[in-house]
């Protein structure tokens, strides 16, 4: 997650940097610098909506990952637990431990 970051960082870094080269050269552009520019800058956008698309999508997916490991665990606890245990305590208070 903190390399995505980082280039996310990167790209703003040289969206701005273009910005500055394009309005240094503004009133008198050459040909090749203002396609290189235009080529950066769609690179650059393009970029970052596909880090902005997929951030989350990986994010997501670390979080529900360790939800289900962390229930996986406490599963085979449960099943572990001696018959006295749920005796001893209401379903719904092992139900809120498995839940919560």
């Amino acid at each position: 997650m903190l390399v995505i970051n980082v280039f996310l960082i990167l790209l703003d870094l040289t969206f701005a940097e273009n910005s500055r080269v394009l309005f240094d050269l503004a009133p008198n552009i050459a040909e090749s610098d203002a396609m290189r520019i235009i080529i950066t800058f769609l690179v650059v956008v393009t970029a970052q909506l596909l880090l902005n698309l997929v951030h989350p999508l990986l994010f997501s997916h670390l979080n529900e990952s360790v939800v289900y490991a962390m229930r996986q665990k406490l599963l085979t606890r449960l099943q572990h637990l001696p018959l006295k245990y749920y005796d001893e305590n209401h379903s719904s208070k092992i139900h809120n431990l498995y839940f919560d």
